[in-house]
């Protein structure tokens, strides 16, 4: 690696990590972009699912760069940053592999839907319930905990979400879920089942016919 005083940034000069990194920024960059159109199907808000404001970056040149500087942190992983009117993610990516490993795919999914809550002006910290459902139902690792009310209605959607994802059709499921997650501050957790029921009928009338 190469570290520049002027822009004070490190650089990646080896061949082979400068390969491995660019092959997989692309599968990251195109990853990111279907899982994005794949969550907006959920409808949770009027979003244009091309456009996302996402960037990647070495995780070998943030560590180097941050010891060069003589700071004691770093950051690896992904983060969002979340401003009143513009928000963006920033995903770090190990030039050791040249292949999008499943943990890396998961870091991707958790920082885009922070990011789509965010957009459909929904709760989007780690710990908020909508936050937890979504996670939940895209496999992406929520972690911080919730308050034990909304652990009661996080149990009754995870019952549900099994019960009804895995046989229902792709657009039925995606607008079920966003119209649950959309409400589901105002329902209370006995309710949380009757609601999901609800709605499946009720779209599935839209675009299933006998």
């Amino acid at each position: 690696m190469k570290y520049d005083k002027i822009s004070k940034k490190v650089y990646l000069t080896d061949p082979e990590a400068q390969c491995n990194y660019y092959k997989l920024e692309q599968q990251a960059i195109n990853y990111a972009a279907k899982f994005f159109q794949d969550i907006c199907s959920c409808q949770c808000g009027t979003v244009n699912d091309r456009v996302l404001p996402i960037t990647f970056y070495c995780e070998q040149e943030e560590i180097i760069s941050a010891m060069d500087r003589n700071e004691d942190y770093f950051i690896t992983g992904g983060h969002v940053i979340a401003n009143k009117k513009q928000s963006y993610i920033r995903i770090g990516l190990s030039s050791e592999y040249d292949v999008l490993l499943d943990d890396t795919e998961r870091i991707i999914r958790h920082e885009i839907i922070h990011y789509y809550l965010w957009l459909c002006d929904l709760p989007h910290a780690d710990d908020s319930l909508e936050f937890w459902c979504m996670c939940y139902a895209y496999d992406a690792d929520a972690y911080k905990k919730l308050n034990e009310q909304d652990k009661k209605k996080f149990n009754a959607f995870k019952r549900q979400c099994n019960k009804y994802k895995p046989d229902t059709p792709y657009n039925v499921w995606h607008i079920v879920l966003g119209a649950i997650v959309s409400e589901i501050h105002e329902i209370e957790a006995p309710d949380v089942k009757v609601k999901f029921k609800e709605y499946m009928n009720n779209v599935k009338k839209v675009f299933i016919r006998d």
